[in-house]
């Protein structure tokens, strides 16, 4: 994948999400908000249960301490497995250190 192509995409995927508009707090947040681990964290469960909503308010929450990456992007049709140093380099030059990914969609 292009690197440059790439880098104008995360850029504006993660300006994007800055602009989340008011959410109805769900219920859950606080639970989810609570368990910080330094392991990867699944937000499963059934179809339509309002999932992205939830983590929409959880990367709210921390916009400043996270990245995304919206790989439902068509943009990233040929992003491969090879790709993830480069995302990880460009992330890195954006916005510094981070510890935390958010990957999925984005639904403003």
């Amino acid at each position: 994948m292009d690197k440059d192509k790439l880098k104008i995409l995360l850029k504006e995927q993660n300006d994007q999400i800055k602009d989340v508009k008011e959410l109805v707090k769900r219920e859950l947040l606080d639970e989810v908000k609570g368990k910080k681990s330094d392991l990867i964290v699944i937000v499963a469960g059934l179809r339509k249960v309002r999932k992205s909503t939830l983590m929409e308010e959880v990367r709210k929450e921390n916009l400043h301490e996270s990245y995304f990456v919206n790989f439902d992007d068509e943009r990233l049709f040929d992003f491969t497995i090879e790709d993830f140093q480069m995302m990880q380099e460009i992330l890195l030059e954006l916005y510094g250190e981070r510890n935390t990914y958010f990957f999925g969609n984005y639904s403003a």
